[in-house]
């Protein structure tokens, strides 16, 4: 039962080498590694106890296995889950700021009548509001009231 929770845990995969979703993919790993008790592999802790060689190994087989094929070729060469967690964060962890005039640009041109159903309208445009707020760009009601009209 533990098994089957964990696997339904983490579902997203970085699926590109553009990284969009990394910042969720670090925050569904993270949260399998506390439940799997792998976290002290990609993050050491004096508290805690020394991670074993199969745990680390456990934990790579498991990131490797959530990352587009092409990334994981590319970090094959890693072999400690915390250089893989490094490598990526230094790879995306900064990705908001190439992001961010992209999402100003698509919040700009986003139009209700473009839509043919309101609620395809709602979707987008609160996709856009997340990722412009992981970018640090807050859209206020006004402005979501305003892009509705």
């Amino acid at each position: 039962m533990a098994k089957l929770m964990a696997i339904s845990v983490m579902d997203r995969v970085i699926t590109s080498t553009k990284g969009l979703e990394y910042h969720h993919w670090v925050s569904d790993a993270e949260t399998t590694f506390v439940e799997k008790e792998y976290t002290s592999t990609i993050k050491p802790s004096v508290d805690a106890a020394p991670s074993t060689e199969k745990d680390k190994a456990h934990a790579l087989m498991f990131l490797k296995r959530h990352i587009d094929p092409n990334l994981c070729w590319g970090y094959h060469h890693l072999k400690t889950p915390k250089e893989l967690c490094d490598a990526l964060e230094s790879r995306f962890g900064n990705i908001h700021d190439s992001l961010l005039p992209q999402l100003i640009v698509q919040w700009n041109e986003i139009r209700f009548l473009d839509y043919v159903k309101v609620n395809d309208f709602q979707k987008y445009m609160l996709q856009i509001q997340a990722r412009l707020d992981l970018c640090g760009k807050k859209l206020t009601d006004e402005e979501m009231i305003q892009k509705t009209l």
